[in-house]
């Protein structure tokens, strides 16, 4: 079961820039944490990655270095992501992990 899910979109119709980026973390059903993360141009299958990590702290790691990528968007795609849904925020903490 996953204790966090964030999904995040950057959508700017005049350009046709339609992306969206996931990120699940939780435990398995083993007890591994796993992350799962799927990214890609709206509408279509776009990518996936799923990784095991160590421990809860390497995985919130990951997860703050890849939100501070996407947090650089609008120097590289010249729009930022918003916040479509998030569930469980006080795992992910959003706010310290991107800023």
């Amino acid at each position: 079961m996953m204790s966090c899910i964030v999904d995040l979109q950057a959508i700017d119709g005049d350009r046709n820039i339609a992306r969206a980026y996931a990120i699940e973390f939780g435990r398995d059903l083993f007890g591994d944490w796993v992350i799962r993360r799927h990214w890609g141009r709206i509408g279509t299958q776009g990518q996936y990655q799923e990784l095991i990590v160590p421990s809860k702290e390497r995985g919130l790691k990951l997860i703050s270095q890849w939100l501070k990528d996407r947090a650089r968007a609008p120097a590289r795609i010249g729009i930022a992501y918003q916040v479509a849904a998030n569930q469980r925020l006080d795992l992910c903490d959003l706010d310290r992990r991107i800023g």
